[in-house]
């Protein structure tokens, strides 16, 4: 099934509600305007960013994404599984985190988070191959073997992640140990292994079947690995002003597609003296848009609960 993720995908839906109005410009700009209001209002597209590694003393940290967007609010952060408190750092610039002089992440905090270096084949069929693939993951100085992993249903990277995963939590008997596929948004397409507790430590090579630790698979080793402890941050985003179509996540737009398409068809029934202009037109769309304001705002109090936060 085809997935909307783009404005102009909207267009029919438009069209069907403003005869005369087949502009693909005015139907677009409208679209875009109705967007940008709805996700300042309602915060309706928020999404948790790729792990950011911690660097030492460093202030400041690039909250990269693959949208055409800004960042709206920032959600939560979180060092190392600790969520702090807001007064302790600010989205600057609506593209960085900066944390303020006292709470600056230092030295002194455990290494949860083992880096990968760049993939050694993004190509899903060489995955596929492995059926018997097996990495040694350390948590805490003990060892586990993680092996059997079967990549042969596998789609994308992302499920090979989590093929690792299960193998992981598998060999450690516990729900602890976290493996995600990161792709090129953060600089280069790598896998991360990270725990909520603990410490991680580099691969080492599987007991037995296919090795996937080194730098055909994982290249998670000694020398091209990297620990630190980790930054994790919910945000919230707003399409920016100028995008030309957008790359709107395609279940934000499976979701709320109507509401959009009717803020736009709002907007543009009620323009003066234009072959689409009906105020009947205008009044309902305007009644469907603001209802799914009113529900996208009552979702966002509900899904979204944080307990106490730590001020670090």
């Amino acid at each position: 099934m085809a997935q909307i993720t783009a404005l102009s995908s909207l267009y029919p839906y438009m069209t069907m509600e403003l005869p005369g109005c087949d502009t693909s410009s005015i139907c677009l700009l409208a679209l875009k305007k109705a967007a940008r209001r709805f996700c300042e209002k309602t915060k309706a597209w928020y999404d948790d960013l790729d792990l950011i590694p911690v660097v030492a003393f460093q202030q400041d940290y690039s909250l990269a994404h693959k949208y055409d967007a800004f960042v709206h609010r920032i959600k939560r952060v979180r060092v190392n599984s600790m969520e702090y408190d807001p007064c302790t750092y600010e989205l600057r610039y609506e593209t960085d985190l900066r944390f303020r002089s006292r709470h600056i992440p230092n030295a002194d905090l455990d290494d949860l988070m083992l880096t990968c270096g760049t993939v050694g084949t993004t190509t899903i069929a060489d995955w596929q191959a492995v059926t018997d693939g097996a990495v040694t993951i350390t948590i805490d100085d003990s060892t586990y073997s993680v092996t059997d992993l079967d990549f042969s249903g596998c789609s994308d990277l992302e499920d090979v992640a989590t093929v690792i995963q299960t193998g992981l939590r598998v060999a450690y008997d516990d729900n602890i140990g976290f493996v995600r596929y990161q792709d090129a948004t953060t600089g280069s397409e790598h896998f991360v292994v990270y725990v909520e507790s603990g410490t991680v430590s580099y691969l080492t090579a599987g007991a037995s079947g296919t090795d996937i630790s080194g730098s055909g698979y994982m290249n998670g080793l000694t020398g091209t690995g990297a620990l630190s402890a980790h930054i994790q941050v919910d945000v919230v985003f707003r399409p920016e002003f100028t995008v030309a179509d957008g790359n709107m996540p395609a279940w934000f737009m499976d979701r709320w597609g109507e509401v959009l398409v009717a803020g736009a068809v709002a907007e543009l029934a009620a323009q003066p003296k234009t072959p689409w202009s009906n105020g009947d037109v205008a009044a309902r769309a305007l009644r469907q848009y603001n209802t799914g304001v009113t529900k996208a705002m009552a979702e966002n109090q509900k899904e979204f609960k944080s307990g106490k936060l730590l001020t670090i």
